[in-house]
């Protein structure tokens, strides 16, 4: 965000880029281990459903046809 506003002010767009003097907010130790928490459970789940597909034959669709 701070770049889009940077452009914007160099090109005069805009007089002055809002963005000057704000702090990029701060994570706290418990965010950061939650937020590691739930990346590490998706890409698991994400890498399971894949070895699964791999895993399972596919099946004929409509069922056997039976001779005559």
């Amino acid at each position: 965000m701070l770049q889009l506003f940077d452009a914007a002010a160099d090109w005069k767009v805009i007089k002055e880029n809002p963005m000057d003097g704000v702090q990029r907010p701060t994570i706290g130790k418990k965010e950061k281990k939650a937020m590691k928490t739930i990346k590490k459970n998706y890409t698991t789940h994400k890498r399971l459903r894949r070895s699964w597909r791999r895993s399972t034959p596919s099946l004929p669709i409509g069922g056997c046809i039976s001779p005559g």
